[in-house]
């Protein structure tokens, strides 16, 4: 599931990092999945929605705050590398793996 420099374990739908396992609903690794893609560019509201909720999703856009805020506190100290670009989305920095330690 983890390659040698990815954080992103797809088979155990985990984030590995500081020596540990850190498990993700579906929807946060599709979330951070969709961000890591795109890495280094910002990613808006609509692709997210689109892409981690599907085409018919209808419900309110605050999930995904909801789903930013629990990943940056699975994160902890990393959790500002979800970074908000207002009035944009969201992304993470091109070497956002290499910045886990």
């Amino acid at each position: 599931g983890v390659g040698p420099d990815s954080a992103l374990d797809e088979t155990a739908r985990e984030l590995v990092f500081d020596g540990q396992r850190v498990p993700l609903t579906p929807l946060e690794f599709n979330f951070l999945k969709c961000l890591d893609e795109q890495a280094g560019k910002a990613v808006s509201r609509a692709v997210l929605l689109r892409e981690v909720w599907g085409y018919d999703f209808r419900g309110e856009t605050n999930v995904v705050n909801m789903v930013v805020a629990s990943l940056r506190q699975k994160l902890g100290a990393y959790g500002d590398l979800v970074q908000t670009i207002r009035g944009v989305g969201y992304r993470l920095p091109e070497d956002w793996q290499d910045l886990l330690v």
